[in-house]
């Protein structure tokens, strides 16, 4: 049986519908609807589908401009107009499924117990005179000297002397628009203060199971067999989310949770997809089964920031 068929078929029997996303597949889709960065969310994940529509016809539409004037009147006035359902072109996505993702949340959060803050003090040129009688007359020296004393101070601030390693701090650096420790310092003898915060959190009650957690799902499902084009189907997904923007299938907003687009688009794609090694995101001794399982989690870590969820079946 040909793909999309195929596929059609299992997405119209519920007995089997849910058995096509598994849950890698809906962690993805999920990731695609919602930026769930600052979110705990994990798996295992369920799917529910409220509505499902198979071969989902989008009208087109043709812009239509002209003039018009009164009989006998010499004014002219021009018109645009917006019609839809004339233009050929068969704009559709195979489904439409409005619904939800059940997943996991720790509903037991810590809450912030105390804040306190340290500023950078005391002149580092003065420590170093202190220390070695006076300041170093070979600048490279300085600048040694001033780095390492600049740099122990931020460690100190943070607490953590391996989140200031050198990498860190030369970003810093050039963050503050200094060439130089040196001329860090002077910015700090200006206008400027180094400054660092310690938050403490109460620890977390232990034992608590995650929580179910149903997130609103409004998405058009689109199925491609081998070969896949990802230029043809990245232009239809942009064409397709457009038309259902303005079709009410939108779902309502989620407390706590931002939406990446108001429809979610989901491909599905045969899993010999990811045997092809031009995908980037698996090690060239990986085994080809887990080559082709790591070459689908990179492709849909960057789709899903495109609102795009990716099935591999």
């Amino acid at each position: 049986m040909e793909f999309v068929d195929s596929i059609l078929i299992r997405l119209a029997d519920p007995a089997t519908r849910e058995n096509l996303f598994d849950d890698d597949a809906l962690e993805q889709v999920l990731q695609a609807a919602f930026d769930l960065s600052n979110q705990p969310i994990e798996g295992p994940f369920g799917s529910r589908f409220d509505e499902l529509r198979l071969g989902y016809g989008l009208p087109t539409s043709v812009t239509v401009e002209g003039m018009w004037s009164p009989v006998g009147m010499p004014q002219q006035t021009r018109i645009s107009l917006q019609v839809d359902g004339l233009a050929g072109g068969g704009l559709h996505a195979e489904a439409v499924w409005r619904g939800a993702i059940i997943a996991r949340t720790v509903t037991d959060l810590a809450s912030i117990d105390k804040v306190s803050t340290a500023r950078v003090s005391g002149s580092i040129d003065d420590e170093i005179i202190t220390a070695l009688g006076g300041l170093p007359a070979d600048p490279d020296a300085l600048e040694a000297e001033r780095r390492t004393r600049l740099k122990a101070k931020l460690q100190g601030l943070v607490g953590q002397s391996e989140l200031v390693d050198d990498a860190r701090f030369d970003a810093w650096l050039t963050r503050q628009g200094a060439r130089s420790a040196g001329e860090m310092i002077r910015f700090l003898g200006g206008d400027r203060s180094v400054a660092g915060v310690t938050v403490a959190f109460t620890p977390l009650a232990q034992g608590v199971p995650p929580a179910p957690k149903i997130l609103p799902l409004a998405a058009a499902i689109l199925v491609r067999p081998m070969p896949v084009s990802i230029g043809e189907l990245m232009v239809t997904t942009h064409h397709v989310r457009s038309r259902l923007e303005t079709s009410g299938l939108d779902m309502p907003a989620v407390p706590g949770f931002t939406r990446r687009q108001p429809i979610t688009v989901i491909w599905i794609v045969p899993a010999e997809l990811f045997d092809d090694a031009a995908w980037p995101g698996a090690a060239n001794n990986l085994p080809d089964d887990q080559a082709r399982v790591a070459r689908r989690k990179a492709a849909g870590r960057w789709l899903a920031a495109e609102g795009i969820g990716l099935v591999a079946v």
